[in-house]
């Protein structure tokens, strides 16, 4: 899990492609604090260089499967979404 509150995206994008470099890294939860938003990004097979990734808005709720962890944004700021 990557927490970015600075808008620096030069530095977001570079810490982001260093992770999915890493070796046995399926999965990335990276959360932008000043844009309230969030980015999952999956690898299927632990070989597979491809990732997919899924944005989420102001309201989500997330599921990192190989930690069994889930993540709601009501963790982290109000949303009526769920209220």
């Amino acid at each position: 899990v990557q927490i970015f509150s600075a808008t620096n995206f030069r530095d977001r994008a570079s810490q982001l492609k260093a992770y999915r470099r890493a070796v046995g890294v399926r999965e990335i939860l990276a959360i932008d604090i000043p844009t309230r938003s969030v980015e999952l990004f999956q690898r299927s097979d632990a070989d597979d260089p491809a990732w997919s990734v899924t944005d989420h808005g102001e309201c989500f709720e997330v599921e990192l499967k190989t930690i069994h962890f889930a993540l709601s944004s009501e963790s982290l700021w109000p949303c009526s979404a769920f209220g």
